[in-house]
C-alpha cells in the first residue's frame, strides 16, 4: 500500500471504536484456542485406549502403550499451528490493528499453547513422576536450547531472511553465520543460565566426574546441572562439557551416575573430525532459510537443493551419531556392566520410553543395548509400541481442528452483524480518494483472498456513490 492508502486507512481507524479494529482477529484466535483443544484431547483419548488396563502390568508394557500418546500429541503442537495460519487472511481486514505478520505469530502461538494443558495433564497421568505446565514449559527451553536448538533457530532465520537474492541476503548470510557459530560454541548453556536453569556442578557431581575422569586418565570436564525433570545426561563436545538433569542425580545413585559420566566422556574424547562433522548440523537453519529467496527467484524447484541437501545432511549425521552412541556405550563398558544396565532401566523407566522401537534412532534400543552389555533382564523383549495409533490419532485430531476452524470460517459472514454503521465509518474517509480509493482497497483485499475485508469495502463504496 502506498502512504495515501496508508493515511486513510489511519484515518478509518481514529473514526471507528477500538473493538472493531480487533474483531476479526481476536474471534480468530479463540476459534483457534477452541480447535486446539478440542483436537488435543481427542488425540489423547484415542491414542491413549488400552492404557488404563496396563497399571498392573510392567513399566516396559505399559511405556509401550503410552507412546503414541506422547507422540501424537507432540505432532499435533507442531502441525496445528500450521493449519490455523492457512486461514489467517480470511478473517483479517485492511482496518485491523494488528499486522498480517503479527496476526500469524500470534496464531501460531496460540495454537500451540491451547494443547498445552491437555499434554501436561497427559503427562502426569503416563508418568511416574509429576510435573507442571511452568515446569514443562522449562524443559521445553533447555530441550530446545541445548538438545535440539535448530528448530527454534530455524524459525528465527526464517522471520529474517530477505525474500530475494542481493546485497540484503549476503548481509542476512554472514550475520546468521555468525550468530550460529557463536551459538553452537557457548549459546546453548549460556541461554539456560540466563533462565537460571542451570548451574555449575555442586560437589555431589564434581566428585563423581572427578572419579570417573581419573580411572579414564582425563582431565575432569567443566561441568553443570540442569533443571530438567527428564533423567538425562548430556555431552557438549564443542565445549568440552558434561550436564547431568537435576531429576538423573535425583533418582540414580552414586554408580550409576559414574556409569552414565563414563558414557558421556566417550562422547568428549570423540576423534577432532567427528566432532567437526557434528558441526555441519548448525547449517541447518541457514539452508532451510535459503530455500525462500531460492523458492522466490528460481520457482518451486529453486527451493530443492537447499531443503534435498539438508534432508541428506540429516541422513548422514544420524547414522553418525548412532555409531558415536555405540562407542560411547563401549567406553562405558569398562566400568561395572550390571551397574551401567541398572542406570539405563531406571532411565527408560521414569522417562517413561520405550524398551523397543519400531524404527532406530539416533540412540541404540534398550532391548539392544542391555544385549551388548550381556545384561539378562528380568522380563522377555517387548514388542514396540503401535505405530499406526499414534498416526491415525494425530491425523484425527488435525481433522476435528480443521472442520472447526473452515467451519467458523464459512459460518464467519452469515453470523457477523449488519455491516451498515463500519461501512459508513469507512465512507467517511472522503477527502483521502472517496469511492475510487475504497474500491482500490478493495481490489487489493481480492487480490489477497480477504474476500470479506473486501466485499466490506466494496460495500462502503457503494453506499458513498449512491449518496
Amino acid at each position: 500500500m502506498n502512504a495515501e492508502t496508508n493515511s486513510a486507512l489511519e484515518h478509518v481507524r481514529e473514526l471507528l471504536p477500538w473493538w472493531v479494529t480487533w474483531a476479526g482477529p481476536v474471534t480468530y484466535l479463540l476459534v483457534v484456542s477452541l480447535a486446539s483443544m478440542v483436537a488435543s484431547r481427542i488425540v489423547i483419548r484415542v491414542a491413549l485406549r488400552g492404557w488404563d488396563e496396563s497399571q498392573d502390568m510392567h513399566w516396559t508394557e505399559r511405556s509401550r502403550r503410552c507412546h503414541p500418546a506422547r507422540i501424537a500429541s507432540g505432532l499435533l503442537m507442531l502441525f496445528a499451528p500450521i493449519i490455523a495460519m492457512a486461514f489467517v487472511n480470511l478473517w483479517q481486514s485492511p482496518l485491523d490493528t494488528l499486522s498480517r505478520k503479527g496476526l500469524l505469530i500470534v496464531t501460531a502461538a496460540v495454537a500451540t499453547a491451547s494443547c498445552i494443558p491437555s499434554h501436561v495433564d497427559m503427562l502426569n497421568r503416563i508418568l511416574p513422576r509429576a510435573t507442571t505446565t511452568r515446569r514443562w514449559l522449562a524443559d521445553m527451553v533447555v530441550i530446545g536450547g541445548l538438545m535440539y536448538p535448530t528448530l527454534p533457530l530455524t524459525l528465527l532465520l526464517l522471520l529474517l531472511v530477505p525474500r530475494e537474492f542481493g546485497h540484503a541476503f549476503v548481509w542476512w548470510l554472514g550475520m546468521s553465520l555468525l550468530f550460529l557459530t557463536a551459538y553452537h560454541h557457548s549459546g546453548g548453556m549460556t541461554l539456560l543460565r540466563v533462565f537460571r536453569l542451570a548451574h555449575p556442578a555442586g560437589p555431589r557431581l564434581q566428585g563423581i566426574v572427578s572419579r570417573v575422569s581419573q580411572a579414564d586418565h582425563t582431565r575432569p570436564p567443566p561441568s553443570f546441572e540442569i533443571t530438567w525433570s527428564m533423567l538425562n545426561a548430556l555431552a557438549l563436545p564443542s565445549r568440552q562439557q558434561l550436564a547431568f538433569s537435576s531429576a538423573a542425580l535425583a533418582h540414580l545413585n552414586d554408580e550409576q551416575l559414574e556409569a552414565i559420566a563414563a558414557h558421556e566422556l566417550g562422547h568428549l574424547a570423540e576423534p577432532k573430525h567427528i566432532l567437526w562433522l557434528r558441526s555441519l548440523a548448525g547449517l541447518y537453519p541457514v539452508l532451510f532459510a535459503t530455500a525462500l529467496p531460492a523458492g522466490a527467484t528460481f520457482g518451486a524447484y529453486g527451493a530443492l537443493p537447499p531443503i534435498g541437501i539438508v534432508l541428506l545432511l540429516g541422513v548422514f549425521l544420524r547414522r553418525l551419531s548412532r555409531r558415536m552412541e555405540h562407542r560411547a556405550d563401549d567406553h562405558a563398558h569398562e566400568l561395572d556392566n550390571n551397574t551401567y544396565a541398572c542406570a539405563l532401566e531406571t532411565i527408560y523407566r521414569m522417562n517413561g520410553l520405550p524398551a523397543t522401537m519400531y524404527a532406530r534412532g539416533t540412540h541404540p534400543q534398550l532391548s539392544d543395548r542391555l544385549a551388548a552389555l550381556a545384561y539378562a533382564p528380568s522380563y522377555p523383549r517387548p514388542a514396540p509400541p503401535s505405530r499406526w495409533r499414534a498416526r491415525a490419532s494425530v491425523g484425527l485430531g488435525l481433522l476435528v481442528k480443521l472442520f472447526i476452524v473452515v467451519g467458523a470460517t464459512v459460518a464467519q459472514p452469515l453470523l457477523s452483524a449488519d455491516d451498515s454503521t463500519t461501512s459508513l465509518h469507512i465512507a467517511l474517509a472522503t477527502s483521502y480518494g472517496g469511492p475510487a480509493e475504497l474500491e482500490s482497497l478493495a481490489a487489493q483485499a481480492a487480490t489477497r483472498g480477504d474476500l470479506p475485508a473486501a466485499s466490506r469495502l466494496y460495500s462502503a463504496a457503494l453506499t458513498l456513490r449512491q449518496e
